[in-house]
């Protein structure tokens, strides 16, 4: 049955304010604070996998993962806090803490010489360390010869790199792989589907003008507790230093430092700065990527659908591999902006709960852990040997390789019937589609 988009967002809301209650979230680490800017977490190990009912073999995977980790988008990252904290030594009233702060903006800044928003060497290691585990998560999928491995990505650098990187590890681990890579302006409409909807983007902006702007502003730093302790002269620090700046330029240098094997800032950043200010700073960030793509009254609702394509085309790709005897993956590169929607667009465990207020999400809603550096979505198919039957086809969704719950009844575990699944988005996505044109 059709609904116009307004309904199915009006929809969408009313079913997420069923969900039962939750318990609060655990306070984050001063590295998770980092946001979207968060190194991937799963490196040395990753979250234990549900076996499948019996009878039932992996036979595809759908996917879409964010770039690796990466040096700052813009030299101002860079060149604020060390220009800010350079003048300040020049006029000899940087205290001890404040000329090792000054000594470390400088030698990151120096790495990050012409490498605007490159992939770092952590990258490369996270997509090395994803592939390598769906290769061995999944060997069924994998080690039949002739089996197809399709991979896309945005055209961004970091993303084509992270692409490479992984399907690098999977050939490694099975070189008879027909692999296929691309990366094109044809795919963009759902591979990087960001702001295109102008209805959509309006209300969002209209949100973080107001609602938005009058939060961050509680949550401001005034230097009260952080200036003294890298500037002497407290007349300096109060006519020649724009506090709330300087410490969110500071605090998400030091965190950036996170995704760099050779740099360690989050220790400084303690010295400099109390647990609370640097979680003050993480909540106006916070609050900025759930009106990008939350599901609130604040943005109307239905921020997520801008991605619409998205999900569909894994539904579409999903649909041929289902009447297939082959075994296939279908891997895709790109970036938070897209990764974070589509974790709220499918559903996955409580991401997708309605607030209505910024302040309900404390101890309810992160970003962080949708959109670490590396974040992904796995949509992995299983089915009994022999069958080609949609009918028989079983899915679990992970994120960030964590077995997610679905808003389909479960058939064991996280595994839930492809064909409920499949009909649940696409009553989400049709009307949209619908009622859109991607080009």
């Amino acid at each position: 049955m059709k609904h116009s988009l307004r309904t199915l967002s009006l929809t969408i809301l009313a079913a997420a304010t069923l969900l039962p209650a939750s318990a609060a979230l655990p306070q984050p680490t001063v590295a998770q604070m980092g946001g979207n800017n968060y190194a991937y977490p799963h490196l040395a190990s990753a979250p234990t996998q549900t076996p499948p009912p019996a009878g039932y073999k992996p036979f595809h995977i759908e996917h879409y993962g964010r770039h690796g980790s990466r040096y700052h988008i813009g030299d101002w990252h860079y060149d604020y806090p060390v220009n800010a904290l350079a003048k300040a030594d020049e006029a000899g009233v940087l205290t001890p803490l404040g000329k090792e702060l000054l000594d470390s903006a400088r030698v990151y800044k120096a790495q990050a010489f012409r490498r605007d928003g490159e992939l770092s060497d952590i990258g490369a290691l996270q997509h090395q360390t994803i592939g390598r585990r769906i290769g061995t998560n999944f060997p069924e999928i994998f080690e039949t010869p002739g089996t197809h491995l399709d991979a896309k990505s945005t055209t961004v650098r970091r993303c084509i790199l992270s692409m490479l990187n992984e399907v690098k590890e999977l050939q490694g681990l099975y070189p008879h792989l027909n692999v296929t890579t691309d990366c094109s302006e044809a795919d963009m409409y759902y591979m990087n589907a960001c702001w295109g909807d102008t209805a959509i983007v309006a209300r969002r902006e209209a949100a973080k003008k107001t609602t938005l702007k009058d939060f961050k502003s509680r949550y401001d730093n005034d230097g009260a507790l952080y200036l003294p302790k890298i500037i002497s002269d407290a007349d300096y620090a109060r006519d020649s230093v724009d506090a709330p700046q300087l410490a969110s330029a500071l605090i998400q240098l030091l965190q950036m430092t996170q995704n760099h094997s050779n740099q360690d800032g989050l220790g400084l950043m303690q010295k400099v700065f109390t647990y609370d200010e640097i979680r003050d700073e993480w909540m106006k960030h916070r609050a900025s990527w759930f009106l990008d793509a939350g599901n609130t009254p604040m943005t109307g609702g239905d921020a997520s659908l801008e991605h619409a394509w998205l999900l569909n085309n894994f539904i579409e790709s999903a649909d041929t591999a289902v009447t297939s005897a082959k075994t296939s993956a279908n891997l895709r590169f790109g970036h938070d902006t897209i990764v974070l929607p589509l974790a709220i667009l499918m559903q996955l465990g409580n991401h997708h709960a309605s607030y209505d207020t910024l302040e309900a999400l404390d101890g309810n809603w992160t970003e962080y852990d949708i959109i670490p550096m590396a974040g992904n979505v796995q949509m992995v198919f299983f089915r009994p040997e022999g069958s080609t039957s949609p009918d028989d086809v079983l899915v679990k969704v992970m994120l960030n390789e964590q077995e997610m719950s679905l808003p389909v009844a479960s058939v064991s575990g996280p595994y839930v019937k492809w064909n409920d699944l499949r009909a649940y988005y696409k009553n989400i996505v049709d009307p949209y589609i619908s009622t859109h044109n991607h080009k």
